[in-house]
């Protein structure tokens, strides 16, 4: 009985240390190798099944927008976060576009917020949640008319979040050192707990801040992506752990920060002097992550393009788009415009903004084909200097 005991331990010694090898495999990062030069004009007929048209309307005095920072959509109502230092505040609007009610708050105290410096839903207990880096706290307000209705310190003015079904958080800290040490990226498990650090800052950049998008916006099977601006790795996110998932490798193409090691700690404005010279002619940061559960989406700009990139994580195959970074350069997405921005996903669609005034042009060309008619009727009734539009795009399950 003692040797069959021993043998059932021996076994399951082994099949544990097998899973644990399986697990640490998992855990590497797989190495993506971009070639810009492969990429394929963008047909948007390729890619989407079908796109939706927003407008974005202001109530009488109420409800204009300066500029959208994030966008939030879960499936009924948007949530438009603006970052204005004058008039920071939060926007919903329903499906259709009609203003809900608007937020704005530039006050110290409970309930009020400073700056907002990130948004977040949390849908079990139909909040919204705003970041406001300047207080250390998260100000929380209804999702159904706006009010308050409790707010949460935070261990240090974190910059940008994201928030988990089990209320857990992950939050970024822009390249400079807290308390708890010299670290981007914080975990905090439960907010009565101290957060836990991941990726260590680059010695090279602490001191400079910069605000880009860190975080994929919808989650995949729980989890969120990560990557920092001047970085090619790309970090999962758990409600309790983070770890490396991706390398992006540019190659040559990639920008090269050795010649940022000779700057002492304190020369900020010379770093930043390097960082903002030619931005153009090398890939500096990654710029729109999303996982779907057959690709792995992301972006990024080089040398006028702006360039779109299919992953398939079964097969390791690539796809990739480019778009001519011009303002005014329409194309066949149904008829409208090349969009400027690509602001968030849900789900299936890729959420993005078109400028009005372009939108408003687009509505009185008469050369526009039959396909491009639902757009057209659409776009005459947009003001030009209004509120940003909001286009939906599906798409088609090969890229989900």
């Amino acid at each position: 009985m003692k040797i069959t005991y021993l043998l059932l331990f021996l076994l399951g010694c082994l099949f544990w240390a097998i899973s644990c090898k399986q697990d640490d495999k998992l855990l590497e990062p797989i190495t993506i190798a971009v070639d810009p030069s492969k990429a394929a004009p963008l047909d948007c007929r390729e890619l989407f099944e079908d796109f939706e048209y927003v407008y974005l309307s202001p109530n009488a005095s109420k409800g204009y927008i300066a500029e959208i920072e994030k966008l939030m959509f879960d499936g009924d109502d948007f949530y438009v976060f603006q970052n204005e230092m004058d008039a920071p505040g939060i926007f919903k609007f329903d499906r259709e576009g009609k203003l809900v009610f608007n937020v704005t708050s530039h006050e110290e105290g409970p309930g009020k917020f400073l700056g907002a410096n990130d948004i977040a839903l949390n849908k079990n207990s139909k909040l919204i949640e705003i970041l406001d880096a300047y207080q250390s706290k998260i100000v929380s307000c209804s999702m159904e008319d706006g009010a308050f209705v409790k707010e949460i310190k935070t261990s240090y003015p974190f910059r940008q979040f994201v928030r988990f079904e089990e209320g857990n958080y992950a939050f970024y800290a822009a390249n400079t050192p807290t308390e708890l040490g010299a670290f981007n990226l914080y975990i905090n498990k439960g907010m009565s707990r101290e957060p836990k650090p991941f990726n260590p800052i680059n010695p090279s950049l602490t001191g400079t801040i910069f605000e880009n998008l860190c975080f994929s916006t919808y989650p995949n099977e729980g989890s969120y992506l990560y990557s920092e601006q001047f970085s090619n790795i790309v970090w999962r996110i758990t409600p309790d752990w983070a770890n490396e998932a991706y390398t992006i490798d540019f190659g040559k193409k990639w920008f090269d920060d050795d010649i940022l090691k000779g700057f002492a700690q304190s020369d900020n404005a010379g770093k930043l002097n390097i960082l903002n010279s030619n931005p153009s002619t090398a890939v500096r940061a990654i710029a729109h992550l999303e996982e779907f559960d057959k690709n792995l989406f992301f972006t990024y700009s080089l040398e006028g393009k702006y360039y779109w990139n299919f992953f398939d994580k079964t097969t390791h195959e690539m796809t990739s788009f480019y778009l001519i970074n011009k303002l005014n350069n329409p194309n066949n997405f149904d008829g409208g415009s090349t969009p400027r921005r690509l602001l968030t996903r849900y789900q299936e669609y890729l959420i993005f903004e078109l400028d009005p005034e372009l939108v408003n042009q687009l509505g009185s060309r008469e050369n526009a084909n039959a396909s491009s008619w639902k757009f057209r009727e659409f776009a005459k009734t947009v003001p030009a200097d209004g509120n940003p539009v909001i286009m939906l795009g599906k798409l088609k399950p090969l890229y989900q």
